[in-house]
C-alpha cells in the first residue's frame, strides 16, 4: 500500500469511526486521572518536625511502623560483615605457557638440521664472527664463560633418558651430523615478533644469550615450572586490601565455571612483591647448574611474565551486598487502634512524624484503587454528560465531528500538562529560585497561560465551543491546584474572556491587541482575587498583578504560535487565512488567470454575488467569497474544454462522445480537490469545491446522449457530478451563484425583469432537484438571496446608451 493512500485511509478511519470518539474519551479519562491523583486521596498527615498539631489524631486501625534506625543498623551489619568475591583465573599459567611456546618457535624456526656431520670450526666465519661479537658485547662485565646448559638438568615427571631438543642437538654433532645455525643478525630480526608475541621486553642482550643455546626447551620448561607453581598458590594484586578482610575471609570464584570456595588464610596468598621474590625461591634448585647468564635470563623473563590471577570483583560483591540487605525484613513495632499519635497544640518531633508517614501511607495503600476510580467515574461522568447535551449535535462541530472533538481533546490534553508541569511550584518555586517581591508560591497558578487554550479554540470552533472546552480546562485545572476556588475563578473568567475577543480575528495583529487587553483584565481579576483572599499587602498585590500581566500577554503569544500549527495539522482555515487567500495575487489565482481567462472572470463574478448573498443572511461573506475565487480551479487541467475560455471559436466537445464530455466536467471537481490539497487551501475551500455542483445533472450532454442512444441506453447517474450536496450555507451560495452567472451570460436582451424571472427559475431549479436538502437554507434565505443577485446583475447588465461613432458628424448635422 502506497503511504500516501495508507494516510488516506487512517484519516478517513479517524474522521468517521464513532469508535474513535470512545478512544478518545477513554484516553482522556485515564491521562486526566493520572494528572489528577497525586492531588486526590492526600490525607492531613504532612507535618515536619517543629510543626503544631491542628488536631487530635489517633490511629483508626492496627498498624505498623518501621523502626528507620535499627532496620539500617541490621542492613550496615550485613554489609559489614558480607565477604568479598575476588575472581581467580585458573587458565592463566597454560596461557603463559602458550605464550612461551608460540614466542620460542618463532626463533627456533630458523635452526635447521641438514647433511653430514661436521664440527663447530666448520661453521661460516660470518656466523662465528657474529656470535662472538654477541658474546663480546653480552659478556662485557664479566669473564666469557663457554659453559653451555646442564643436560642434567630435568623437569619433574622426566626419566633421564628422555632428552631434551638440546641434547639431541648435541648428540647428533657427537655422532657428526651437520647443524645449520642460523646468523645472530638473522635472528635478531625476530625480536620484535619474539617481545611482540610473548607480551614483554626482553632487550638484544638477553636475546642474544638465548640465541647462543638456541632457543632451548630447557628454558621455557623451567620458566613454565616457577610460573605454575606461584600462579596456582594466587597472586593478588594489593595484597594490602586483602588482608583488611582477614577476619571474615573472601569468597574465590573460579572464572569460566560456577565453582565457589571460601578462603580464610589470606596471608598465603602471594602480592606483586612476594610473587617476584618466590621466583628467585622456587627457580633457585632448577638453575643452580646452569651458567649465571641464563639462570638470571629465566629469573628475569618469570618474573616479568608473573601477573595477578586473583583480583576483586567490586560490582557483584556489591550486588550481593544490596541482595542480602534487600532480604533483611524492616524492623516493626505495633500501633494500636485507638492509639493517640499527636494531641492538638502539641509540637511535633522525629519519632512522630515517622508514625504519620507511616498511617499515610498505610491508609493510601488500602484506599488507592478506590481513589483512582472515583477520579475516573468523576471525570468520565462529566465529559460524558458535557459531550452528549452540548457538543454531540451541536452545529459547528456536525461537520468533520470526529476531527473537532480530537482537536479538543489534544487542546485539553495539553494545557493540562501545562498546569500539571507548573504545580508544583507551587511548593517548590521559592526554595529553589530566590525571586523579588518575595513571590508567594501559591500564587504561580496567576501566570498560566491557559487562556490561550480558550483563544485557540474560539479561533477555529467558536466562541460557545471555547465556553465549553473552558468550563472543563478550568475544573480540572483547579482540582490539579488543590481544588480552590479562587483558581478556578481565575482560569474560567480569564479563558472566557481572551475567547470572546478572538472570535472575530481577522488580523494577525489582534493577538497582540488581544494579549494587551487580557493582561489589563487578568490584573483586574487578579487585584479582586487578592481583595477576596485578604491579601492586600503592597508585594503581595504588586507580585499577583505581575504574574496575572504576564499570563495575558503569554497567552497572546501562544496563541499565534499555535494557530498555523492547528491550520497545519487538522485543515482548519481561520479567517486570517481566508483574508490572505482572498488576494487575487495568490499563485492559484494568477495561474487562472493566465491559462483560464474566462474562469477567472466567472469566478471573480461568481465570489461578488455569493459575497453579496452571504452578507444578506448573516453568514460569514469573506469565507463565501473565497470559497468562490477557487470553486473553479479544477479547470486548469483542461481549460479548453470549458466554453468560457474557447476563444477561437472551436469546442473541443463537438469531437467526442457526450459521456465522454460529461466525464471531463465532472473531472474538475476532483482535480480543483487535488489542487486545494497541494497548495494546502484548507478543508472548507476544498469542501466548497466538492460541493459547489452538488449531485446536479449536466443537462446539455444528457439530453444530447439521449437524442443520439435513446432514454433507456442512457443512464442519467452517469451525466451527473459525484457530489456531495452542499452541507453548509456558504457552499450552497456558491452553488447558486454559479448557476445564474453561467446562464445569464447567454440571456439575450438581460433587462431587468428578465433577469428577475431567469433568477427565480434557476433556483427553483436547484432546490426543486434537492441539491439545498443537506444543508440549513431555510425559503426566507433563498429569497434574501434571490434579491441580493438581482441587484448585483441588475447593475452588471444595465441598459446602456448609444454613442455614435463620430461626435464631430453629429455636431454638423445639428
Amino acid at each position: 500500500m502506497k503511504p500516501d493512500k495508507s494516510i488516506k485511509t487512517i484519516n478517513e478511519f479517524i474522521t468517521t469511526q464513532p469508535a474513535v470518539l470512545w478512544g478518545i474519551l477513554i484516553t482522556i479519562t485515564l491521562f486526566s486521572t493520572l494528572i489528577l491523583y497525586p492531588d486526590r486521596g492526600k490525607f492531613n498527615y504532612d507535618y515536619q518536625v517543629g510543626d503544631i498539631a491542628e488536631r487530635d489524631i489517633k490511629a483508626p486501625r492496627d498498624f505498623f511502623v518501621e523502626d528507620i534506625d535499627a532496620t539500617l543498623i541490621n542492613r550496615q551489619q550485613i554489609a559489614d560483615s558480607f565477604q568479598s568475591i575476588y575472581d581467580y583465573d585458573s587458565n592463566m599459567g597454560s596461557q603463559l605457557s602458550d605464550k612461551l611456546d608460540q614466542a620460542f618457535a618463532i626463533p627456533r624456526r630458523l635452526f635447521t638440521t641438514a647433511g653430514q656431520s661436521t664440527d663447530r670450526d666448520a661453521l661460516p666465519q660470518v656466523g662465528e664472527r657474529a656470535l662472538q661479537s654477541a658474546e663480546k658485547k653480552i659478556n662485557t662485565a664479566q669473564p666469557a664463560q663457554n659453559h653451555s646448559i646442564n643436560t642434567q638438568v630435568l623437569l619433574p615427571g622426566t626419566s633421564k633418558r628422555e632428552l631434551t631438543e638440546s641434547d639431541k642437538e648435541r648428540e647428533s654433532l657427537s655422532k657428526g651430523d651437520k647443524v645449520d645455525i642460523p646468523s645472530i643478525e638473522m635472528v635478531m630480526e625476530t625480536l620484535e615478533e619474539f617481545e611482540e608475541t610473548l607480551g614483554i621486553s626482553i632487550g638484544e642482550k638477553a636475546y642474544a644469550i638465548l640465541y647462543k643455546h638456541k632457543f632451548s626447551t630447557d628454558i621455557t620448561d623451567i620458566i613454565k615450572i616457577i610460573l605454575t607453581e606461584i600462579l596456582q598458590n594466587g597472586v593478588v594484586a594489593n595484597k594490602d586490601l586483602l588482608l583488611k578482610e582477614e577476619k571474615k575471609g573472601i569468597i574465590i570464584r573460579t572464572i569460566g565455571s560456577s565453582r565457589e570456595k571460601v578462603a580464610e588464610n589470606l596471608k598465603a596468598f602471594y602480592g606483586p612483591d612476594e610473587a617476584q621474590n618466590m621466583v628467585r625461591t622456587i627457580g633457585s634448585p632448577l638453575i643452580k647448574e646452569l651458567q649465571r647468564n641464563v639462570s638470571s635470563l629465566i629469573i628475569e623473563i618469570s618474573q616479568k611474565l608473573i601477573m595477578p590471577n586473583l583480583t576483586m570483583n567490586r560490582s557483584e560483591t556489591e550486588k550481593r551486598i544490596v541482595q542480602a540487605q534487600y532480604e533483611i525484613k524492616p524492623v516493626l513495632y505495633q500501633i494500636k487502634q485507638g492509639e493517640m499519635i499527636l494531641r492538638e497544640g502539641e509540637r511535633v518531633d522525629g519519632s512522630r512524624v515517622v508514625k504519620l508517614k507511616a498511617l499515610s501511607r498505610q491508609l493510601q495503600e488500602k484506599n488507592i484503587v478506590l481513589i483512582r476510580m472515583g477520579t475516573s467515574l468523576m471525570i468520565l461522568l462529566s465529559l460524558l454528560v458535557i459531550y452528549h447535551i452540548f457538543l454531540k449535535t451541536h452545529k459547528r462541530l456536525d461537520r468533520y465531528h470526529n476531527k473537532n472533538i480530537l482537536f479538543l481533546s489534544l487542546m485539553l490534553i495539553i494545557f493540562l500538562s501545562l498546569t500539571k508541569i507548573s504545580a508544583p511550584a507551587t511548593t517548590e518555586i521559592t526554595t529553589v529560585i530566590p525571586l523579588p517581591l518575595d513571590i508567594a508560591s501559591k500564587s504561580i497558578f496567576l501566570a498560566l497561560p491557559l487562556a490561550a487554550g480558550a483563544m485557540t479554540v474560539s479561533l477555529f470552533l467558536g466562541f460557545e465551543i471555547a465556553l465549553y472546552f473552558t468550563l472543563v480546562l478550568s475544573i480540572l485545572g483547579a482540582v490539579i491546584f488543590s481544588s480552590s476556588i479562587a483558581v478556578f475563578i481565575f482560569f474560567f473568567m480569564s479563558s472566557i474572556t481572551g475567547a470572546f475577543w478572538m472570535k472575530e480575528c481577522r488580523e494577525r495583529k489582534i493577538f497582540i491587541t488581544t494579549g494587551f487587553k487580557l493582561a489589563l483584565f487578568n490584573a483586574l481579576l487578579a487585584i479582586i482575587l487578592s481583595i477576596y483572599s485578604a491579601e492586600i499587602q503592597i508585594a503581595v498585590l504588586a507580585k499577583n498583578i505581575l504574574l496575572a500581566t504576564l499570563s495575558g500577554l503569554a497567552s497572546g503569544i501562544i496563541t499565534a504560535g499555535l494557530t498555523p500549527v492547528v491550520e497545519l495539522i487538522f485543515s482548519y482555515t481561520t479567517e486570517i487565512k481566508f483574508l490572505e487567500l482572498s488576494n487575487l495575487d495568490q499563485p492559484m489565482m494568477k495561474r487562472l488567470m493566465i491559462e483560464a481567462p474566462g474562469t477567472y472572470n466567472h469566478s471573480v463574478i461568481v465570489a461578488n454575488l455569493a459575497e453579496a448573498a452571504a452578507s444578506a443572511i448573516g453568514v460569514s461573506a469573506l469565507k463565501t467569497k473565497v470559497g468562490a475565487f477557487y470553486h473553479d480551479i479544477g479547470k486548469l487541467d483542461k481549460p479548453l474544454y470549458f466554453i468560457e475560455n474557447q476563444t477561437d471559436g472551436i469546442n473541443r466537445h463537438d469531437k467526442i462522445s457526450p459521456s465522454m464530455s460529461a466525464l471531463v466536467l465532472i473531472q474538475h471537481t476532483k482535480k480543483g480537490v487535488e489542487f486545494a490539497k497541494e497548495h494546502k487551501l484548507g478543508q472548507d475551500i476544498m469542501d466548497t469545491i466538492q460541493q459547489h455542483h452538488g449531485t446536479s445533472l449536466i443537462r446539455y450532454f444528457y439530453n444530447k446522449s439521449v437524442k443520439i442512444h435513446g432514454v433507456d441506453a442512457v443512464k442519467e447517474s452517469d451525466f451527473r457530478y459525484p457530489g456531495p450536496k452542499p452541507q453548509t450555507r456558504e457552499s450552497a451560495i456558491v452553488m447558486l451563484a454559479d448557476v445564474v452567472e453561467a446562464a445569464l451570460r447567454t440571456l439575450e436582451r438581460p433587462t431587468s425583469a428578465r433577469i428577475q424571472g431567469r433568477v427565480q427559475e434557476l433556483i427553483n431549479a436547484i432546490f426543486l432537484d434537492g441539491q439545498l436538502e443537506e444543508c440549513e437554507l431555510t425559503l426566507k434565505d433563498l429569497h434574501q438571496i434571490e434579491r441580493s443577485f438581482n441587484t448585483i446583475l441588475t447593475g452588471l447588465y444595465h441598459h446602456r446608451i448609444e454613442y455614435t461613432d463620430k461626435p464631430q458628424e453629429a455636431k454638423k448635422q445639428s
